[in-house]
C-alpha cells in the first residue's frame, strides 16, 4: 500500500479522509479479509469523529458583542465631547452643573476606547453606580441636556452584558473534546489498520486483496496531492513574507543613510515655533485640573485674549521713523 503523512493533514481533512476509508472497506467483505475486528474499532470512533468535524471557527453572537461595544463607546465619546464644550464655553447658567459633572464624566469616560473590552464595560458600570450614589451629579447632567445620550449608553451597555452572557452560555454547552488528542488517536487506529491490510495481504495469500488497496490507494494519492498543494502554498507565501520583510529592511537602510547624508550638508535652523513648544500643554489637562481645583475663571479664550493684549502693548512701546520731511 501507499504510505501518506497523516500528521500533515489537517483536522477537517483527517475527518474526511476517515469518511472516505470507511466508505470504502464497508464495500468488501471485511470478515473474509480477517480484518472486520479492527474496522469495528475504527466504526465504534464515529461519534468522536462527527465531533471532530464541527466547526467551531467563530460564534454568530460575536458580531452582536463587537456591535453593542462599539456602541457604548459612541455614546461616552458623545458625552465626553459635550461636556468638554460646556466646560469651554464657561457659560454663568451652567457653570454650577459643569463644576459638578465634569470631574466625574473625565474620570470615567475620557479615553474610555483605550482599555480593553471588560476594563471597559466594568467601567461604564461603575460610572452609572456612581450616578446612582450621587443623585447630584445626575441632576446636573439632565440640565445640561445629556439624559438622552446617559440612557442610550446604560441601554447598550445593557445589550453588550446579554449578549455576551448568552454567548458564554452557548459555548459552554458545547461537546468538550481535546481535538489535538482526538487526532493523533485516529491517525494511530488508521496506520494500525493500514498496516494490518498491508501484512494480511502476504500472510493470507489464498484471499484478494487487490480490490481494495487499489481503492485505497487511489484515496491516498488523492489526498496526497491535496497535501502537496497547501506545503507549496505555504512556502510560497512565506517566500513573499519573507521577500517583503528584506526589501523593508533595506529600504529602511537607505532612508537612514539619506537622512544622514542630508544632516551633514544642511546647517542646521531654528524654528520660530518651536520657542514656545515647552510652554504648550493639552488644554484638556489643564480643564480638568482647574475644575478639581474649583478655578473655572480662566479658560483658554481668557489666556489668548491676555496674549493679544500683550502684543498691543509692544507695538505700542515701538519706536517710530522720524519724517525726514
Amino acid at each position: 500500500m501507499k504510505e501518506l503523512s497523516l500528521s500533515k493533514l489537517l483536522k477537517l481533512h483527517l475527518v474526511s479522509f476517515i469518511r472516505d476509508v470507511i466508505d470504502i472497506v464497508s464495500k468488501h467483505d471485511t470478515k473474509a479479509l480477517h480484518i472486520d475486528a479492527t474496522f469495528q474499532i475504527l466504526l465504534d470512533k464515529a461519534p468522536v469523529i462527527k465531533l471532530l468535524d464541527v466547526p467551531y471557527n467563530g460564534h454568530y453572537l460575536t458580531k452582536g458583542i463587537a456591535y453593542w461595544n462599539k456602541k457604548c463607546l459612541d455614546y461616552a465619546s458623545i458625552i465626553t465631547t459635550q461636556m468638554r464644550a460646556f466646560y469651554r464655553l464657561n457659560e454663568k447658567e451652567h457653570a454650577e452643573d459643569v463644576q459638578i459633572a465634569y470631574p466625574v464624566v473625565t474620570l470615567y469616560l475620557n479615553y474610555l476606547g483605550q482599555n480593553n473590552r471588560p476594563i471597559i464595560h466594568e467601567t461604564i458600570n461603575k460610572f452609572f453606580l456612581y450616578l446612582k450614589r450621587n443623585p447630584e451629579v445626575k441632576e446636573a447632567l439632565n440640565h445640561l441636556g445629556l439624559t438622552n445620550y446617559l440612557g442610550k449608553l446604560q441601554s447598550a451597555h445593557k445589550a453588550f452584558k446579554k449578549t455576551e452572557s448568552k454567548r458564554t452560555e452557548l459555548i459552554s454547552q458545547r461537546p468538550k473534546i481535546d481535538s489535538k488528542a482526538t487526532q493523533k488517536e485516529l491517525q494511530h487506529l488508521l496506520r494500525m489498520f493500514f498496516t494490518q491490510i498491508d501484512q494480511y495481504q502476504h500472510a493470507y495469500t489464498e484471499l484478494n486483496y487487490a480490490p481494495l488497496i487499489s481503492e485505497l490507494n487511489v484515496l491516498i494519492s488523492k489526498y496526497s496531492a491535496m497535501i502537496n498543494r497547501y506545503e507549496a502554498f505555504n512556502k510560497k507565501k512565506a517566500a513573499q513574507i519573507k521577500k517583503a520583510k528584506e526589501d523593508a529592511a533595506r529600504a529602511a537602510k537607505v532612508d537612514a543613510a539619506e537622512v544622514d547624508v542630508e544632516a551633514e550638508t544642511k546647517e542646521p535652523r531654528v524654528n520660530p515655533d518651536s520657542v514656545d513648544n515647552e510652554a504648550s500643554v493639552d488644554e484638556s489637562k489643564n480643564d480638568d485640573k482647574k475644575i478639581e481645583s474649583g478655578d473655572t475663571k480662566q479658560t483658554p479664550s481668557n489666556i489668548k485674549d491676555k496674549d493679544v493684549t500683550d502684543t498691543n502693548a509692544i507695538d505700542k512701546k515701538k519706536p517710530t521713523k522720524p519724517n525726514s520731511d
